[in-house]
């Protein structure tokens, strides 16, 4: 009933699956129609709203085959044929696993000429693959969000994420852009001190201390606007 010509069963169909968990979706992979998802994924009169269910699905029941189609709409420069890109490169990856984040890290993350608009998808993306499917491993994933450190203006977008999965090595490159922000990357500094209070080595604690001499109002305001987090368990000594 996706695209029923009763609009009020199209709605309802699309409101049930766009709320379905992903496990449950996954459970589905034998009843899909896989040739209609590709078709409504490369119709240009589907809206996009309804395009971002259908290339998650596609992602579930797809095939090898369907590769070089999703990976000329990630690099198409037509803004309507890549709509959805979130779940166009998440789909991707699915099918492609590891093997396909060189092209996602040299297009949208790596490439400081790529839209915010795009980058912000990729990086919805790999959220995707590390938070809610075991595809690619999170070490690699944290490696891809990791360039986006390059990239001072947008480098808030990711600290989080660094933090949530224990890249504690990337310490020493974030109390670096703190010291070095300027006006137009200031707002990477409240993120940079969230991400030492939680992380769990000895010298976090000391680099807080560091950074707060240097702008104590960046820290008074990450110690008074966000909960004291709960520091990640220290790391197992060899």
């Amino acid at each position: 009933y996706f695209e029923n010509k009763d609009a009020l069963l199209a709605r309802d169909a699309y409101d049930e699956f766009a709320k379905t968990p992903y496990d449950v979706v996954q459970a589905l992979k034998p009843k899909m129609d896989h040739d209609q998802l590709d078709a409504w994924i490369q119709d240009p009169n589907i809206s996009t709203s309804r395009r971002r269910l259908y290339i998650p699905l596609l992602g579930v029941c797809g095939k090898p085959s369907d590769l070089p189609m999703l990976e000329g709409l990630i690099k198409s420069e037509d803004r309507k044929q890549r709509a959805g890109l979130a779940a166009l490169i998440a789909c991707y990856l699915l099918l492609k696993g590891p093997d396909g984040l060189p092209l996602v890290d040299d297009l949208y993350l790596a490439n400081t000429k790529a839209e915010y608009a795009d980058t912000y998808a990729a990086i919805m993306a790999l959220r995707f693959h590390g938070n809610d499917v075991s595809v690619i491993p999170k070490t690699r994933v944290v490696q891809s969000l990791r360039l986006m450190l390059n990239r001072p203006n947008l480098a808030d977008l990711v600290i989080p994420d660094l933090a949530k999965w224990e890249d504690w090595s990337s310490m020493d490159k974030l109390v670096k852009l703190f010291k070095e922000a300027d006006e137009k990357t200031s707002w990477v500094k409240v993120p940079v001190v969230n991400f030492l209070r939680v992380c769990p080595l000895p010298e976090a604690k000391e680099r807080v201390k560091e950074l707060q001499k240097i702008d104590p109002e960046s820290v008074r305001r990450a110690n008074t606007f966000f909960p004291t987090p709960s520091p990640a368990p220290a790391p197992a000594k060899s």
